[in-house]
């Protein structure tokens, strides 16, 4: 067998395998089913819809197609067996993290970053509240460089905010509403 023959022969074996991988401009994303599908071009105006979007376990996200890429993999080397194995826009993605660290962000300025020295930062966009919307426990201290303001009360241990007095020099501690009690005070 001669090098041209061998050639013919493993041309459509090269030819799938040339093209399992492929990289590509997101056109569209539809979130509303339980698989995102999306719609990219690839190679000279081959455009691909329905394409299923694989994410990972626990996470979720639905990326601007303003610019987005989509890297996808053709099962068998077939365009009719596209999946999107990922799918990112490098407008929005935060620079400059050090090794190691990991970011979430989205592209409306929020971001949840795993720094270098083991803390959290946790940053929404310039001029909006970070909301929890479940009870709050802390195991440490907290420090605040600003006011704090609360629509309930806040004790420290049994003594209450709403409900201790002041008789403008000192703390009249208070057990349950009662003036003069107290309240584990010496």
């Amino acid at each position: 067998m001669n090098l041209s023959m061998m050639n013919k022969i493993l041309k459509p074996l090269k030819d799938r395998v040339a093209m399992m991988l492929a990289k590509g401009l997101l056109e569209s994303v539809s979130d509303e089913k339980a698989m995102q599908l999306i719609k990219l071009s690839m190679y000279e105006g081959e455009v691909q819809e329905d394409i299923e979007h694989v994410h990972s376990y626990g996470l979720s996200s639905n990326c601007p197609s303003d610019g987005g890429e989509v890297v996808v993999g053709c099962i068998g080397g077939n365009r009719d067996s596209t999946i999107a194995l990922a799918v990112g826009n490098s407008k929005y993605r935060v620079r400059n993290l050090k090794s190691g660290e990991v970011v979430l962000y989205s592209k409306f300025g929020q971001k949840i970053l795993l720094k270098e020295d083991g803390s959290i930062e946790i940053s929404p966009a310039s001029g909006k509240d970070t909301i929890l919307t479940s009870n709050l426990q802390v195991q440490g201290t907290i420090s605040c460089d600003d006011d704090i303001s609360s629509s309930g009360d806040v004790k420290a241990g049994i003594i209450s905010l709403k409900s201790h007095v002041h008789d403008g020099t000192s703390i009249l501690p208070t057990v349950g509403g009662v003036v003069g009690t107290n309240a584990g005070l010496t």
